[in-house]
Parts: C-alpha cells; structure tokens; sequence
C-alpha cells in the first residue's frame, strides 16, 4: 500500500459549505490521485512538503518513517501524476520551495543522515545532520548540501535569498553544527 498521494482538486468542483458539515473529497467531479511511489522504495513516501516547481514539475519531500529506507525528494508531473525524478538522498525533511530567479529547489531536510536512509527521529547510532539541500530544477539532481542547524526543517526564498530557522543545538541524535542558539539561517541563492 502506498504511504502518501497527492490530489488535484478542481476549484471548478468546489463549492462553499452551507450549514458546516464535511465533504469527502475523493467524491468531488474531476479529483486526480496519485500515489507517491518513490522508485527506490515504493509506497514508503511519507510525504512532508510540496510545492510547485518549474514548468509542469511539482515538488513532494519524502520523509519515510520506515528505518533503513532511502530519504528521496519525488518530482512529478503536475499533469499526469507520473513520477518525473527521483532524487536520491535529497528526502528526510519538510517544507520546500522552489525559487525561479535560481531555477532551484530548496529543501529543509532535517532529518538527513550520514547514510541517506532513515533512521526516524535520530539516535544516538545513527545522528541526523541537517542540511539546506538544493536541487537543480533543469537537471533534477542535487546541486549542494549546506550544513544547517538542529531541526532547520522550513524554507523560505525572496530577494535573491534563502532563509531557514534552526533551533538551538546540536544533540546526540537531532545533530545540526555548532550553532549554541537558535536562529535563522541565510543562504544566497545563487
């Protein structure tokens, strides 16, 4: 079974609520699902974070809980639901944005490990270390990893920057460089 999908809703096929109440969406006119299925672990998303990319790509974070698996970042194809790219050893974070001036993608990927693969939350056996990872949204490979602060997991870009709020850290497991508070994290973009 697949971990994760994502739905395109019409605006056409929604209408506002009268009287409260709920509505399922799946039976809303001209709803599109499709599932995550990231190729090197399939059905093992866990999806986080999206957000639209270039031309008809659409950006899917994966954040599998399943320990072991590879943390992959999913580009589909807005369009058609079919999986364009997989990133390897981009996933294991949240919030991603994808900046135009740059032509690249921003992930906050918090929960990255030395490996690749998940190890959850972090242990002391197998630390995270976060990092801004970039991916180049003509090639759809990664660009860069910078080291970033304990759970730097948003991602934020304007004015030719990058910004992304960290806490206060590192610990045994959360990981992050050796920032003794938190703060905000400021890239450039190009």
């Amino acid at each position: 079974a697949s971990r994760g999908e994502m739905d395109g809703i019409p605006v056409t096929s929604l209408t506002p609520l009268t009287g409260g109440g709920n509505v399922q969406y799946t039976t809303l006119a001209g709803v599109s699902q499709y599932p995550l299925l990231d190729g090197t672990a399939p059905g093992q998303c866990d999806p986080t974070g999206i957000a639209l990319g270039p031309g008809t790509d659409i950006g899917a974070m994966c954040r599998t809980g399943t320990t072991g698996r590879p943390l992959n970042f999913l580009i589909l194809n807005k369009v058609t639901g079919a999986v364009a790219a997989t990133v390897v050893g981009a996933g294991g974070g949240d919030q991603i944005t994808y900046d135009a001036g740059s032509g690249n993608w921003f992930l906050g990927t918090s929960r990255a490990t030395a490996t690749g693969n998940s190890c959850g939350a972090g242990t002391a056996a197998c630390p995270l270390v976060p990092m801004v990872t970039i991916v180049n949204g003509a090639s759809r490979t990664i660009s860069g990893k910078v080291p970033s602060g304990n759970n730097s997991h948003s991602m934020m870009t304007g004015g030719g920057l990058v910004f992304s709020p960290f806490t206060n850290g590192p610990s045994a497991t959360a990981g992050g460089v050796g920032f003794p508070n938190g703060g905000i994290a400021v890239f450039y973009t190009h």
